[in-house]
């Protein structure tokens, strides 16, 4: 996961740790504070959006956005997922609406690996906040989640002028370059079937001297850079599903996840072009 990998390198490559560290910890601190006077949602959302600006200043990353006359006001966005600096991104104030994070469990009770600092903070901010924990390692719960998270947003949506969406990575991990071959994780579509939220694709391309943490031994090397995305119309699930059989319904996340695949990879064209 992005958060993990950028502290971890932060931690073993230079003083700027200590600034993160802090920082992390300072925002974490705020959003549970909020969370324990029962603030609503959007006030207890900022701390994270203000991590997500401190990241962005911190490793002096600039955000392009293009194609945000697609938008729409409260969705499941399903994004590419290049690297740890997009979702820096999303999490800031660079993208217009609160974006709540599918996040494997893992990252709930992350323990920050050379320095073995065990940062049970990190989790219960990120319950405050309203992230999404995901447990990969059992799909009928990883999918009742996600139906959860999209009840969440829904709701959240009702009365505010600051609205939130849920993201999601079907490529299910970092994938660095255009391709979209792990393109294929089927849950978020359910969930847009269940909840009635559209699907916004989202684009995703990133300098090459953002390195992934895969190849390199745990480390991010993010010392300036860029982050483009693109914003492709909003797909649309059926209105009306009751009573369709189980097969049906996997047949329309089928349709749904093949034309975000599509207008993804179209996305990711447009972006190349930008930089071509």
């Amino acid at each position: 996961m992005g958060l993990y990998a950028t502290v971890e390198s932060l931690v073993r490559k230079d003083g700027e740790v200590k600034k993160a560290l802090k920082t992390m910890i300072k925002r974490a601190n705020q959003a549970k504070s909020l969370y324990a006077e029962g603030k609503i949602p959007e006030e207890t959302y900022k701390p994270a959006s203000d991590f997500g600006d401190d990241l962005l200043d911190q490793f002096k990353l600039e955000v392009n956005s293009h194609g945000l006359e697609n938008k729409v006001n409260g969705s499941i966005i399903a994004s590419k997922h290049w690297s740890a600096a997009e979702i820096m991104c999303f999490l800031s104030s660079q993208y217009p609406d609160r974006v709540y994070f599918a996040t494997k469990t893992e990252l709930f009770r992350l323990s920050l690996g050379p320095i073995q600092v065990y940062t049970p903070w990190l989790g219960k901010a990120m319950q405050a906040v309203g992230m999404c924990e995901i447990n990969r390692s059992n799909p009928s719960q990883a999918t009742s989640s996600l139906d959860n998270a999209a009840g969440m947003i829904t709701e959240y949506n009702k009365n505010t002028d600051y609205p939130a969406s849920l993201l999601v990575f079907p490529e299910g991990t970092r994938s660095p370059g255009d391709s979209l071959e792990g393109f294929r994780k089927k849950g978020a579509f359910y969930a847009s079937i269940k909840s009635g939220l559209p699907i916004q694709p989202i684009a995703v391309r990133v300098s090459e001297n953002i390195a992934d943490p895969r190849y390199i031994g745990g480390y991010v090397l993010i010392k300036g850079g860029w982050v483009d995305y693109h914003v492709m119309p909003a797909i649309h699930p059926p209105s009306d599903t009751a009573g369709l059989r189980v097969e049906e319904v996997k047949e329309i996340a089928h349709n749904l996840l093949q034309q975000t695949k599509a207008l993804v990879a179209q996305g990711q064209e447009i972006l190349r072009q930008y930089r071509s």
